[in-house]
């Protein structure tokens, strides 16, 4: 969330992929994304331009069993999730659900 692309890569093993799914409404990979330098920037980027916009709720949370976040918005609506595959310190998969209609039972809106 930093944006700290380096420190981010160092987490990130050279042949980490990155799968996302943002269902043709929020930008996401089409493709999976191959490779430490990509996947740091994508994921930078899509931290920093969202913060620009509206902040951002960080959850650290276990999602299907694996290490992963959850970002939502003010009102408590889910922004995306993110889960990472972890070996021997190292990130070597990252899966992040980008797409509303696959979060929606997720929110926690207030009013």
């Amino acid at each position: 969330m930093s944006g700290d692309l380096a420190e981010l890569e160092q987490l990130l093993a050279r042949d980490v992929v990155l799968y996302g799914d943002g269902g043709g409404v929020r930008p996401s990979p089409s493709q999976p994304l191959h490779g430490a330098g990509p996947v740091a920037a994508f994921l930078v980027e899509i931290a920093v331009k969202r913060r620009a916009t509206e902040p951002l709720d960080l959850e650290l949370a276990a999602v299907n069993g694996q290490p992963g976040r959850v970002l939502r918005t003010q009102d408590g609506r889910v922004w995306d999730v993110l889960t990472i595959d972890v070996h021997d310190g190292q990130v070597h998969a990252v899966r992040i659900i980008r797409n509303p209609s696959k979060t929606t039972h997720l929110n926690r809106v207030t009013s």
